[in-house]
This record gives structure tokens, C-alpha cells and sequence, in this order.
């Protein structure tokens, strides 16, 4: 789970669109997810999971208005080592990336880097939110959140609710 101590993006968590594969919402849209949608509504703040290096700020294609940033995690698996994480923050309003953060700048955890919006390939309002860790994609959720809520029953059996 959280061992990056990582903050969601935006303050509402709803999600709209999990990742992984899914019936595409329009004609130009993937049927492979590799992000999670979040929809806490248009102009909603977007910010920076952990302090980072911006790679990439702008438009680009499908992902409209978007950031792109560079961190390191400490590893888990190795110590003294590092993973790298690539997170990617898309469809933001036009115009709405802070002057501070462009290409080079280094941000902190909690920086504002844009707001909600609906440009590129889009069919509404919200953040389409990636992880990749060390260049692998993975499942944003499980990497956020700082634990899992799962009932036990009596008989030995267990329920995933979700993820906190």
C-alpha cells in the first residue's frame, strides 16, 4: 500500500473510471485504462501526490492540458535504493497551470498544478490521473491509499470494500 506516504491529487476521491480494461466512453477513447478518472468537479484543485521534478507541462494530444512528473521513492524491496514514479495529471482547464510549474521546476507534495477541466479526449470533467513505477503502469488506488477495508466474517470469509 502507501509507502511513498503519496496524497491523492485532488481532495474528492470519487472515481468515475477505473483502471484496467472498460467499454470505451467515446470513439477515440481506450478500452485499456491505464489510469484511474477522478471527478471532483470542474476547476476542482489538482496537486502534486509528492514533492517532484515537472518533465513535461502543456498540451499533448489525447491528454489535453497535462503535467508530468518525475519523483523518487525509497524502496522497499532494497534498501538504500530508489524506484522511480512517473505521475501523469491530464485534461486540465487551458490556462490553468501555474507559471512556476514548467518544464525543470521541482514542486512539493500538495503544489498546485492546475485544475479540473475537460480538454483532449475527453467526454467530461476530471482528472485522469497515471502511476508508473520504474516505467511499469500500475494501478494508481492501491498505490494511494494508506490502507485496505475488508470485512471478516465468522465462517473465515472476506469482503473487499474498498480502499481508504
Amino acid at each position: 500500500l502507501n509507502y511513498a506516504d503519496a496524497i491523492f491529487p485532488v481532495e474528492d476521491i470519487t472515481v468515475s473510471s477505473d483502471y484496467g480494461w472498460r467499454s470505451p466512453p467515446c470513439d477515440e477513447c481506450s478500452s485499456d485504462h491505464r489510469g484511474v478518472d477522478f471527478v471532483p468537479g470542474r476547476g476542482a484543485e489538482i496537486v502534486a501526490i509528492l514533492d517532484g521534478l515537472v518533465v513535461e507541462a502543456g498540451v499533448f494530444g489525447g491528454y489535453g492540458t497535462w503535467v508530468k512528473l518525475e519523483h523518487r521513492v525509497p524502496s522497499v524491496e532494497n534498501e538504500g535504493e530508489f524506484e522511480i514514479w512517473e505521475t501523469v495529471y491530464a485534461h486540465m482547464i487551458t490556462g490553468s497551470i501555474p507559471p512556476e510549474v514548467g518544464v525543470g521546476s521541482i514542486v512539493r507534495q500538495g503544489q498546485l498544478l492546475g485544475l479540473v477541466g475537460s480538454t483532449g479526449t475527453s467526454t467530461g470533467d476530471h482528472l485522469h490521473f497515471e502511476i508508473m513505477v520504474n516505467g511499469e503502469q500500475l494501478d494508481p488506488i492501491p498505490l494511494m491509499a494508506t490502507y485496505t477495508r475488508i470485512i471478516r466474517f465468522a465462517n473465515g470469509d472476506e469482503r473487499f470494500l474498498g480502499y481508504q
